[in-house]
Formats: structure tokens, sequence, C-alpha cells
């Protein structure tokens, strides 16, 4: 995304970043099923945090290509 920000080139990631962003919420929800106090909190900031970048990385794919 940061070419996109940066210079206006849509270059989207080579790897799968919404897999990996779905990934870390599931590893999130166990920790917080798993634990109590500070990790719990931690767990939900880390969910919050995982959906946040995958809102602004699924709108950058919704951009498209400008020269498209």
């Amino acid at each position: 995304m940061l070419p996109f920000i940066e210079r206006g080139l849509y270059v989207p990631a080579r790897v799968d970043v919404i897999k990996a962003l779905l990934d870390l919420d599931g590893r999130a929800v166990d920790l917080g099923r798993t634990s109590d106090g500070a990790d719990r909190s931690l767990a939900v900031a880390y969910r919050d945090y995982a959906a946040l970048l995958l809102r602004v990385y699924e709108g950058f794919l919704a951009q498209g290509s400008p020269a498209a």
C-alpha cells in the first residue's frame, strides 16, 4: 500500500494479506478464550487492529489500478 499512498502506484502484495489478517484474528480469539486480565485485553486490541488493517487493505484493493 505504501507505493500507492506515496506515489499513486497500485501494487498489491504478493502474499495473501487478507488471509494473514484473518489468521491473526483467529489467533487473537484463541488467546482471548484461554487468557484473562491483561492478556485478554491485549487479544481484543489485536483483533481491533487486525480488523482496521483489513478494512484499509480491502479499501486499497477496491481502488484497483488507476490505469485499468
